[in-house]
C-alpha cells in the first residue's frame, strides 16, 4: 500500500502484503485491511494500520476456512463489517468486528456469496453484492441488509 500526493511526487510505502480493499476509519487516521497466510499459512488477520505512526495491530485473526474479507468501517468508528466464509455451515455471511475489542458478531448467514458491504450514511443498513446459486454465482445483484437485525432484501433483480 502506497500513499502519493495528488499533484505528484514520490509515492510513500505504507504497508506490505495488503490482500484486500482498504477501509478508512471515520477520522481518516487509520485503515483496515485483510492479510492472508502471513505470518502463518492458512490464517487470516484483520489489520488496523495507523497512517500517522505506521504501527499495525491485529484486530481479529483465525483460520482461512472461516476467513473475513472485504472490510467496511462504520461511520461511528465502532465496527468493521466484513463478509465471512462459511459461518455456521452457510456459504457466506456478514460479521461485525468491534474496533475496541476485536469481538465478532454474526449478523447474517446466507447460501449466496455476499461481498463488499457498504454502510449507508445513517448506519441503519448496508448494501452488499450477492451472487446466488440460481446464476451459478456468475451474476451479482445489489442487496440491502438492515442493521443490526440482519434482514436481507434484494435491491436489483436484473439479468445482467
Amino acid at each position: 500500500m502506497y500513499r502519493a500526493a495528488v499533484l505528484g511526487g514520490t509515492p510513500e510505502r505504507l504497508a506490505e502484503d495488503v490482500d484486500s480493499n482498504i477501509t478508512f476509519s471515520p477520522d481518516g487516521a487509520k485503515v483496515a485491511f485483510m492479510r492472508y497466510d502471513n505470518p502463518d499459512q492458512g490464517k487470516y488477520q484483520l489489520v488496523v494500520h495507523s497512517l500517522d505512526s505506521g504501527q499495525e495491530s491485529v484486530l481479529s485473526s483465525g483460520s482461512k476456512s472461516q476467513a473475513l474479507y472485504t472490510p467496511a468501517w462504520s461511520l461511528d468508528g465502532k465496527t468493521i463489517m466484513c463478509a465471512m466464509n462459511q459461518p455456521e455451515g452457510a456459504l457466506t455471511g456478514l460479521v461485525t468486528v468491534d474496533t475496541r475489542t476485536g469481538k465478532q458478531h454474526l449478523v447474517l448467514s446466507s447460501d449466496s456469496a455476499l461481498s463488499y458491504p457498504t454502510w449507508l450514511p445513517d448506519e441503519t443498513g448496508l448494501l452488499v453484492l450477492e451472487a446466488s446459486r440460481a446464476s451459478n454465482f456468475t451474476q451479482q445483484q445489489i442487496a440491502f441488509v438492515v442493521y443490526p437485525e440482519g434482514k436481507f432484501d434484494a435491491v436489483t433483480r436484473d439479468t445482467n
